[in-house]
């Protein structure tokens, strides 16, 4: 997406889930979208404004919550 701002909504990800302990973050860019995970042993109070983010760029967030913590998962088109 020509001009997206990506870096900023990574940010915003990586910042809600990190307030919740440490984070594993993994970013995989191709052709046709770029993927973020993030992971933590904690458990954010809300995702609402990252989804919000991602959603008004096209993009889709997953969230799970199990007993060992938060895993996100965001993906943007890009590229198109």
């Amino acid at each position: 997406m020509p001009g997206s701002d990506f870096s900023s909504w990574v940010r915003t990800m990586v910042s809600a889930l990190i307030r919740c302990g440490p984070v594993k973050v993994s970013i995989v860019g191709g052709e046709r979208a770029l993927a973020v995970d993030v992971v933590t042993s904690g458990y954010p109070d809300s995702m609402t404004e990252i989804e919000d983010r991602i959603g008004a760029l096209g993009g889709t967030l997953t969230v799970d919550r199990s007993s060992t913590g938060t895993s996100a998962h965001a993906e943007l088109p890009c590229g198109l």
